[in-house]
């Protein structure tokens, strides 16, 4: 395992993204930091859960604990800034977001992973996060595939998915796969809170905690 590095440079002006500090999913990162500090990580991983449970904030979570400049998912470094604005030159993001995904979308990877990567780290790769897995059309997976039969040594693709049932079988055997449960009630009423302070002045507790539940604890849920 290499070392990493000791000297951490912070982005002056810039806040810092709070990837460390998920609410719900302690014991995923937990068990990712470890994976990528032993570099044990497999080369395509599937995180497939319900929708809006915070999927794709772990996703970055992972691509910062390859770039971080401290190797801890900071959010403060300048490596770990370029993610949070998609503008680090080793992270390919692609995302769904309720549009299909045509093959267009995924014609490029292949020769993106085998750039040689741009950036210093401890564990530095070449990253894909594609989210939304279920956007794909056929045209895109089967073009995909092509890439997940050969990745480079390099390589690494982290994909997430709400409708496990959506996607092809051919995509599913090529993907090992990491169910995420939502958050309890407790952690998404302090998610919520964090995202609006008044909203204890609009509902009381007990409101508060019916509405997680009816919206099976997710947070990212857009009728909240």
């Amino acid at each position: 395992m290499r070392k990493a590095k000791t000297k951490q440079t912070e982005v002056e002006g810039t806040e810092s993204v709070r990837w460390k500090d998920l609410l719900g999913f302690e014991k995923d990162q937990a068990l990712l930091y470890k994976l990528v500090h032993e570099e044990l990580l497999p080369t395509v991983l599937l995180f497939e859960g319900r929708a809006g449970i915070g999927k794709r904030s772990l996703l970055f979570f992972l691509a910062a604990l390859h770039f971080c400049e401290s190797s801890d998912a900071c959010g403060n470094c300048a490596s770990c800034q370029m993610i949070a604005a998609n503008t680090h030159p080793d992270l390919l993001i692609i995302k769904g977001e309720g549009e299909a995904l045509k093959a267009s979308s995924v014609s490029d990877l292949s020769e993106f992973l085998n750039f040689s990567t741009q950036a210093n780290g401890p564990f530095v790769r070449r990253l894909i996060l594609l989210i939304d897995a279920e956007d794909l059309t056929i045209s895109a997976v089967n073009k995909l595939l092509k890439t997940l039969e050969e990745p480079s040594p390099s390589a690494r693709i982290f994909i997430s998915s709400s409708r496990k049932k959506h996607l092809l079988p051919t995509l599913l055997s090529r993907c090992v796969q990491w169910h995420l449960k939502p958050p309890s009630v407790e952690d998404v009423g302090k998610i919520l809170l964090k995202q609006c302070p008044n909203i204890e002045d609009l509902a009381s507790r007990e409101e508060l905690d019916e509405w997680i539940f009816r919206f099976g604890n997710s947070p990212g849920t857009p009728s909240f």
